[in-house]
């Protein structure tokens, strides 16, 4: 403030101090500057570790997350690859099921409506069953990931996330059943606006249930209060989340339809023929003679038509039609488990982004990985050190 020294004192008892004129500073950060002056004392980050944790949580945006989500990735792609191809064992199997239906109906070996109840049966359980172990595997990378950010220097163990993971699966189901009845339901009143809604609110339930050990409506709320604090860059993901599998698959649908297209050699014919004879009544056709199915037929005035004609499906073609959707699958299979284990980073990162945008500090979490053993390892010690110099943990924190 500036002007006289009476009317300065007054300003800084009661005005709110002028906005931050710092350029190339994100606005979020700049509104928890402004935070730590407000008058009321209620209204500050009550310690300095919080509003270094909110300082932390705004000076990234969602770029900010992917990157740091792609070097994580990089640095441990086998274990992430790994753990994801794991939990994708049961949806490999239901897959081989739906093959080997698939095949049984078009040879016509099964009757077609029990292969189709097969195949609808097998569907929704290979529905359920992915999104279940997308619980799983986002729960168990949140935990390898937040293993990573608190204690750096201790190798990373698939198997202790898996316990962990093994020891809260019925909180998954139970909660995963929960918000996937809820999200139905409020979609299905709202017209879909609600399931949107809610796959935002909802996406950082899984790290909730591993890392906080919530279940059911505490979980869900626990989610809704955690996105809201930074709810923009939780839409930008969750939209990356549903665009890379779509752009993905959209891209290898295309290459392999156009792929088969190429190599078949069966083209559409178009004929125009007359409908009438030289007298002007319909042409006649000869006895037992049919019209090529699936033809389509286009007037063109007076006795003339035009009729797009293409070669009838017989078992070969749809033998070749169930192979390249088979093809698909079994290509899109392992894409999956590639960008799940992607995605699940991202998750992991935007729920600790959301953590420390509330000025929570992160102790609760580094106690989980913390051994507590005496004597202390040298490979422990400097691991506290380098916290401390960091400044996620106190020199008075207890050991």
């Amino acid at each position: 403030f500036k002007g006289e020294f009476s009317k300065v004192m007054e300003a800084h008892k009661v005005l709110p101090p002028p906005p931050l004129a710092a350029k190339k500073v994100r606005k979020k950060l700049k509104r928890v500057i402004n935070s730590a002056l407000a008058k009321e004392p209620d209204k500050r980050p009550q310690t300095a570790e919080a509003f270094a944790s909110e300082l932390r949580a705004r000076s990234e945006g969602i770029f900010g997350l992917l990157r740091r989500a792609g070097m994580i990735w990089t640095e441990h792609l086998p274990k992430f690859i790994m753990l994801s191809a794991f939990f994708h064992l049961p949806m490999i199997v239901l897959t081989g099921i739906l093959i080997v239906i698939s095949f049984l109906k078009v040879s016509g070996y099964v009757d077609d409506t029990l292969s189709n109840v097969g195949l609808g049966v097998t569907g929704a359980v290979l529905y359920l069953i992915t999104l279940f172990c997308a619980y799983l595997i986002t729960g168990t990378i949140t935990w390898i990931v937040t293993q990573s950010m608190a204690v750096p220097l201790r190798p990373i163990r698939v198997r202790s996330s898996l316990k962990e993971a093994r020891k809260k699966w019925k909180r998954f189901a139970g909660t995963g059943i929960l918000g996937f009845v809820l999200q139905l339901g409020i979609g299905i009143v709202t017209c879909g606006i609600g399931f949107l809604v809610t796959s935002v609110l909802w996406t950082l339930l899984a790290p909730v249930v591993m890392m906080e050990n919530l279940k059911g409506m505490q979980a869900l709320r626990r989610s809704t209060q955690l996105v809201r604090r930074s709810l923009a860059t939780s839409i930008a993901a969750v939209a990356l989340m549903f665009l890379i599998p779509f752009v993905c698959a959209g891209a290898i649908s295309f290459v392999i339809n156009i792929t088969a297209k190429a190599v078949t050699n069966e083209a559409s014919k178009v004929q125009v023929v007359n409908t009438a004879d030289e007298n002007g009544l319909p042409a006649s056709t000869e006895t037992g003679q049919s019209e090529d199915k699936g033809s389509i037929h286009f007037s063109l005035g007076g006795n003339r038509e035009a009729r797009l004609t293409g070669p009838e499906k017989d078992m070969r073609d749809r033998v070749k039609d169930t192979a390249l959707e088979i093809l698909l699958q079994v290509v899109l299979l392992p894409l999956q488990i590639i960008i799940t284990s992607f995605t699940a980073i991202i998750v992991a990162l935007l729920y600790l982004k959301t953590r420390q945008a509330g000025g929570e500090s992160r102790q609760d979490l580094l106690a989980i990985f913390e051994e507590t053993e005496h004597p202390r390892k040298k490979w422990q010690e400097r691991v506290r050190q380098r916290l401390i110099q960091s400044g996620r943990l106190t020199t008075t924190s207890k050991p």
